[in-house]
């Protein structure tokens, strides 16, 4: 992946708690679902286990978790005579690209190794806020959640990940989406061809065959997405935000966000203000 799209993706990933499950399962233990409703976290307190995740199988004991990304096709079995795990599930997408499997975007691993320290405690606190009637579980297994994947996200090296775990497509979508996020304003089709070594037509396939989106439709979902961002953290003047994501009208730039979010970029803000 592009590194410095990395914070885009994350900004805009959207994660909602489901519900958590402890299990302490039988040397027996095993079975095969042919899709995944939701994404799940397996976290291995004790014993040995195998999983497969589509053709990809793998082993992990304690201290491990496993990512099951919804949709997978997924086989498992237990490896030793007691096997403990705690299973979170979970709905995640990235606001950018609904449509796309949002693990494969940040282009995570599948198992996770030497968690304890850090992860357990997190899902302990989740597991008590399951099982009390608080006025602030709810409150406290979603930030959980999130807790426990940004765990996983410090875990990974964007830097020096390999970007041959995406096919060529995706990869110069990936390309297209930093070069839009750090241009000063609307790239043209023709600028965005160039910047991913691609003629304007096939751009133009590209966007729609994978995110079914045309270009320009591309540029101002992107920039929309930072305008959000920066109305939630900074004071600066609406104006002024447009113009540094390229918009030269303000008037225009207030009429497109609120179409795309449903209300103007006033109202947004103050959505975060006391």
């Amino acid at each position: 992946m592009p590194p410095r799209a990395m914070p885009l993706f994350v900004e805009s990933l959207k994660l909602e708690f489901l519900h958590l499950t402890e299990y302490r399962l039988s040397p027996e233990w095993n079975g095969t679902l042919g899709s995944l409703p939701n994404n799940v976290l397996w976290y291995i307190r004790e014993g040995t286990c195998e999983v497969a995740i589509g053709k990809e199988r793998q082993s992990g004991g304690s201290g491990c978790l496993f990512l099951l990304p919804a949709g997978s096709r997924l086989s498992y079995r237990s490896t030793s005579e007691v096997l403990e795990l705690t299973s979170i599930n979970f709905s995640a997408s990235i606001s950018l690209f609904p449509g796309k499997p949002w693990s494969r975007m940040l282009n995570l691993p599948q198992r996770f190794e030497n968690l304890d320290a850090n992860l357990e405690p997190i899902i302990n606190r989740m597991t008590q806020a399951s099982l009390s009637r608080s006025f602030s579980r709810a409150l406290v297994l979603q930030a959980g959640l999130q807790l426990a994947v940004a765990e996983l996200l410090e875990r990974i090296d964007f830097e020096n990940r390999c970007p041959t775990a995406w096919d060529e497509a995706d990869y110069r979508i990936l390309k297209l989406v930093r070069f839009i996020a750090e241009s000063g304003r609307i790239p043209s089709a023709s600028a965005m061809a160039e910047a991913i070594s691609i003629s304007p037509s096939h751009l133009r396939k590209l966007c729609r065959l994978h995110l079914e989106l045309s270009p320009l439709e591309l540029a101002h979902r992107i920039k929309i997405d930072q305008a959000q961002a920066l109305l939630k953290e900074s004071e600066r003047l609406i104006a002024e935000i447009a113009w540094q994501l390229g918009y030269r009208d303000p008037n225009y730039f207030a009429r497109l966000f609120k179409e795309k979010t449903g209300c103007s970029p006033t109202s947004y803000r103050m959505q975060f203000r006391l």
